[in-house]
């Protein structure tokens, strides 16, 4: 049998944010793709201002607690992508500052979305998450 690739159109419209996980764990080496997508990505200046980190097991299940009241959905989750901002480049705090415009939001933004769509790609269902509560995943 033919696996047909998926063509980026066809990713486009098979995405969506799945709210029924299975809680099957995930392949490190699907995971780490997955993450990669995020790495290939344009950023300003090339500043990549974010780390990415792959949570499973029992940091999942921490991620997971710290959904507040909504996102009930995620509790049984296997694992997260969790990024945060690192705004250590210098050359782009220069133009961020020139501009009056902060590109890290932007940045974070478009390698979000090549995760989603690495993802989905690989198999993987995923639901980008913008309710939680940021001090207990620090």
């Amino acid at each position: 049998m033919c696996i047909k690739e998926m063509t980026f159109r066809d990713l486009v419209q098979k995405r969506y944010s799945c709210r029924d996980f299975l809680d099957t764990e995930i392949d490190k080496n699907i995971l780490d793709e997955i993450a990669d997508a995020a790495r290939l990505q344009p950023s300003a200046v090339n500043s990549q201002q974010y780390k990415i980190h792959i949570c499973t097991k029992n940091a999942a299940r921490r991620v997971s607690k710290a959904r507040g009241m909504y996102n009930r959905f995620i509790d049984n989750v296997p694992a997260f992508i969790v990024i945060t901002e690192d705004r250590r480049n210098i050359a782009l705090k220069a133009i961020n500052l020139a501009q009056y415009n902060d590109w890290v939001p932007i940045d974070i933004g478009i390698a979000v979305s090549a995760i989603c769509y690495r993802a989905l790609e690989l198999g993987v269902s995923s639901c980008i998450l913008g309710l939680y509560k940021e001090k207990e995943i620090q």
